[in-house]
């Protein structure tokens, strides 16, 4: 079993690596995001929008990790990957697969701004657990803004595998908490 995780953690680190190695930008799975968009435009504009996490067990030397979501509609759910975190399958979409035990950190009407931001992500595919993760989308949609608190504080994570990527890092370290190229704010 041990030998099983370390795998994974070897695995995830070595995907994760690769990730910096590209542009911190965004790609799309067109399906998935045509999907999804046929969706949003079935939403009117007022329904209520939830920012919220569901707590998940330890990821491989990590430490615990929160899923990040939207709740849209009170139906709907908006999010990067699962909270299972597949992150080699991981696209931002709508689904209904409802979430217990969500803990609920804001709620705001659906406008014309949030609508763009949602267009701006759905069916993202290059998930970054430092760059692009379910925690950057949710705040993306949220607020306008391209941060994800669990990584800002990867340097105060004592796990292992947060060592080895700060080790790694060093030179993208800069990009974290920072806009993909395509969505950046002009």
């Amino acid at each position: 079993k041990r030998l099983y995780k370390l795998k994974n953690m070897a695995d995830l680190i070595r995907d994760e690596i690769e990730s910096w190695a590209q542009d911190h930008n965004v790609r799309f799975d067109e399906a998935r995001r045509i999907a999804s968009l046929d969706i949003l435009r079935n939403i009117p504009d007022g329904s209520e929008l939830k920012i919220a996490y569901v707590e998940n067990a330890l990821l491989l030397g990590f430490g615990y990790y929160q899923h990040w979501f939207i709740i849209l509609a009170d139906i709907h759910i908006i999010e990067f990957g699962s909270a299972d975190l597949n992150h080699e399958s991981a696209r931002v979409n709508i689904n209904q697969i409802p979430r217990n035990n969500a803990s609920i950190r804001g709620s705001q009407p659906l406008t014309n701004g949030v609508r763009q931001r949602i267009e701006h992500v759905l069916g993202m595919t290059n998930y970054s657990l430092c760059l692009r993760n379910c925690e950057h989308v949710a705040n993306y949609i949220y607020q306008g803004t391209w941060i994800s608190h669990q990584i800002g504080n990867l340097k105060n994570n004592p796990g292992v595998s947060a060592e080895i990527l700060k080790f790694f890092m060093h030179e993208k370290k800069d990009l974290v908490n920072t806009f993909p190229s395509a969505i950046r704010p002009h």
